[in-house]
């Protein structure tokens, strides 16, 4: 486009100043977009030849970052990053080590005057880990019956469990594993150098004991999240199984943050994790008046209005997405054959039954980057504005003119979002009179006119998110930032550079419902090995995460 502009500018005819800086600036901006496409196809190129050195059975050019000054960037909470840091550890309140054993020291008296007089005693706390064995051999009493010709032999004891290993080392493993991201190889060793006579298998075994109750309790804790706090982050990220791609989707609130990997980072996958996977699937819901909402998703009226009367033909108004494809397989094989219909027809359908059903209370207000597959999920969507600032943090502008465009922008851009982090600690009144004023700054902020192109179209897209950026006005508590959904992801990329990839359905889930007990512990301070423990022994003595969530004040 701005090679068309230079290709129609009539040189001849500029005959005064403000032409002639007209003419510069498309000048400048076409410098940096082709500088910009240039940069892009030098990446490409580099990364062709890369692949092709090791189809050459090569290694690809080593990448090493440069070491660059941290920016000036405003971070989520608001302070400039690299400025004003405190030590965290220094602020940390001190918390009373719990006292498992006292030992009284007496004091030597050799040498010490005559008249001393006893004043009681001067505490000093000293903690330690006691790592040994303790294994226990059951001599189980047998009876033999010669009347009944029948042995009788006495059971285990309750606390002793099942299997030949104990609840303690059983909650250790997944600890380790599941929290500490050690590998069950690793963690062989170690528990073989404490003394235990383990192997790998009998460790896998141990992992996949656990799958049931830690699934159940995954969606326990979901349903409890959204039941006090009708407020969520959203964010996905890749992850595979048994060499094939999936999407991890993490779902976070204050309390919560609940992990489910599917096939795909879809709206449809993203309905499937808020209501807990459902191991039956995801439901579909049709009404009478559903043709309407067929045409406002785009689909033909022709196609829209063939849909309804299967639909009413079939009588069912709720059905899976397999009983949909099978219906438009057989009586609408030209419907079924258009995928981008059948997808659209499939997402109408899903937000109906999720409107509708009761299992996992309905998202009132979505916090997210601005991907199209978290639209229309949620009554209220705001949109992550340090996720926006990525778009400008992008820019790399060649020349100094640009450059200075883009820095004193940037500037005013962190200075609304202090202003609106300040908003948000306001009061009712002052906030009712603040609103229309942040309104208006943000309509002057956001114009598209600072003549450095690929700045006014960043800014262009900021300004059509207006309502989902501005959404906190409304409600004051929202965060301004996706922060929390990313450390979540964060979590699942680390786990991914460790293990890889699981190869089981059955192994994924396990993953993600330990990642989700633990990471809830975490939220809401429940220690972790203690709660594992009480689960895996079968005590259940400890309030399960869920109806803690239920009683935590928010």
């Amino acid at each position: 486009m701005i090679l068309d502009r230079i290709k129609t500018m009539q040189f001849a005819k500029i005959d005064d100043i403000n032409e002639l800086r007209k003419a510069l600036e498309i000048l400048v901006d076409a410098v940096e977009v082709l500088s910009q496409r240039n940069d892009e196809q030098a990446k490409r190129v580099q990364e062709q030849a890369d692949e092709l050195a090791k189809l050459k059975g090569g290694n690809a050019r080593p990448v090493f970052k440069n070491k660059k000054k941290a920016s000036k960037n405003i971070s989520s909470g608001g302070k400039e990053k690299g400025l004003g840091s405190v030590n965290k550890i220094e602020q940390k309140p001190f918390r009373e080590v719990p006292i498992d054993r006292s030992e009284r020291v007496p004091l030597s008296k050799v040498g010490l005057p005559a008249d001393i007089q006893f004043k009681g005693y001067e505490t000093y706390t000293q903690q330690e880990l006691v790592m040994r064995t303790d294994n226990v051999q059951y001599l189980l009493e047998v009876y033999y019956s010669p009347s009944e010709q029948k042995t009788y032999k006495a059971a285990l004891p309750a606390c002793a469990g099942k299997g030949h290993f104990g609840s303690g080392i059983k909650s250790f493993i997944n600890v380790l594993y599941h929290y500490g991201n050690v590998t069950t190889k690793t963690m062989e060793g170690l528990l073989k150098g404490i003394g235990l006579q383990i192997s790998a298998g009998s460790i896998n075994n141990i992992l996949r004991a656990e799958h049931d109750w830690a699934v159940e309790e995954q969606s326990s804790i979901l349903q409890a999240g959204l039941s006090v706090n009708k407020t969520l982050q959203m964010d996905c990220t890749g992850n595979v199984q048994k060499g094939k791609n999936k999407t991890t989707h993490i779902l976070t609130g204050p309390l919560f943050s609940v992990f489910y990997t599917l096939a795909s980072k879809s709206r449809i996958a993203c309905l499937n994790a808020l209501q807990g996977n459902p191991k039956d699937g995801l439901k579909l819901m049709w009404h009478k008046d559903m043709e309407a909402s067929f045409r406002e998703a785009k689909v033909s009226k022709v196609d829209s209005k063939k849909v309804m009367e299967l639909l009413t033909s079939h009588g069912a108004t709720v059905l899976s997405m397999d009983e949909l494809d099978a219906l438009l397989k057989d009586r609408a094989p030209d419907i079924f054959n258009k995928n981008r219909i059948g997808t659209i027809l499939k997402e109408v359908m899903a937000l109906c039954y999720y409107d509708y059903q009761q299992d996992f209370p309905r998202l009132e207000r979505l916090v997210s980057d601005d991907a199209p597959e978290y639209g229309k999920i949620a009554t209220h969507h705001a949109l992550c504005w340090v996720h926006d600032a990525r778009y400008f943090n992008k820019l790399s502008p060649v020349l100094d003119y640009s450059q200075q465009i883009k820095e004193d922008f940037m500037g005013s851009y962190w200075a609304f979002y202090q202003r609106l982090l300040d908003y948000k600690s306001l009061t009712a009144k002052q906030q009712k009179k603040q609103k229309p004023f942040i309104i208006k700054a943000f309509d002057a902020l956001f114009q598209p006119a600072t003549k450095y192109g690929a700045l006014d179209m960043c800014i262009e897209r900021t300004r059509a998110n207006k309502q989902k950026l501005l959404m906190v006005l409304d409600f004051p508590f929202l965060p301004l930032h996706n922060n929390d959904s990313e450390l979540g992801a964060r979590k699942v990329v680390r786990k991914r550079d460790i293990s890889l990839h699981t190869w089981t359905d059955w192994g994924t889930e396990l993953r993600d419902a330990f990642l989700t007990i633990t990471e809830t512990a975490r939220k809401i301070g429940v220690p972790i090995y203690k709660y594992i423990h009480d689960r895996i022994s079968g005590n259940y003595k400890q309030t399960s995460l869920a109806d803690r969530i239920r009683l935590t004040p928010i």
